[in-house]
């Protein structure tokens, strides 16, 4: 009879055990996906090289085919507006001007990024939103004007990009540097919140 006390208490104990047991696992479970989640946002946000001085983003350089593109980035969006899919043209701070386009051209729209091209051609402009993106002299997305001054000489235009909360036309900063081979790259907005290629189309 004195043998059958402990029992209940050793039974009690086990489960604590096996309770702290349980929890010290899903707090590193929980850790784990945590630190998953942290390096796909990572991986998500990394550089993406925009190679100014050889016209090239993601695989598609200035001068590739519509098909080319299509098969690298699948099917496109083609709302009307030079923007990447759900972006407004103002809200993508699109350059003040693009080059006339002699032959009847496609407009390519995807996240984050747009093409505009023709059939004879091909690419001869590009629109990049997507954060981390970074041209070779180290411009990224999100940085400030003043960053792509140091390293590019820029000539600045405002251009209208609708109407303020406060009422009255918005504006935001434009700015453009002619690179080599009749490339030129355009920074839209102050901080920067896209950043063109535009090459002249061939007729």
């Amino acid at each position: 009879m004195g043998d059958a006390s402990p029992a209940p208490a050793n039974r009690l104990a086990g489960r604590r055990i096996w309770t702290l047991a349980a929890l010290a696992a899903a707090l590193i479970v929980g850790a784990a996906g945590a630190w998953l989640v942290l390096v796909r946002d990572e991986a998500d946000s990394a550089a993406v090289l925009i190679d100014e001085q050889a016209g090239a983003y993601r695989g598609v350089r200035l001068g590739t085919s519509e098909r080319r593109v299509i098969r690298a980035f699948g099917q496109p969006e083609r709302s009307p507006g030079f923007a990447p899919a759900g972006e407004s043209p103002s809200r993508a701070r699109v350059p003040a001007s693009l080059p006339a386009n002699p032959n009847r051209g496609g407009l390519l729209k995807f996240r984050g990024v747009a093409f505009l091209g023709s059939p004879e051609s091909g690419v001869y402009a590009f629109i990049v939103t997507q954060r981390g993106a970074t041209t070779t002299r180290g411009v990224a997305i999100g940085d400030s004007l003043d960053v792509a001054r140091s390293r590019y000489d820029l000539r600045c235009t405002d251009v209208a990009g609708g109407e303020s909360l406060l009422g009255g036309e918005e504006f935001y900063p434009s700015c453009r540097a002619r690179l080599g081979r009749g490339i030129h790259i355009w920074f839209g907005g102050d901080p920067i919140r896209s950043i063109t290629l535009v090459s002249r189309p061939q007729s």
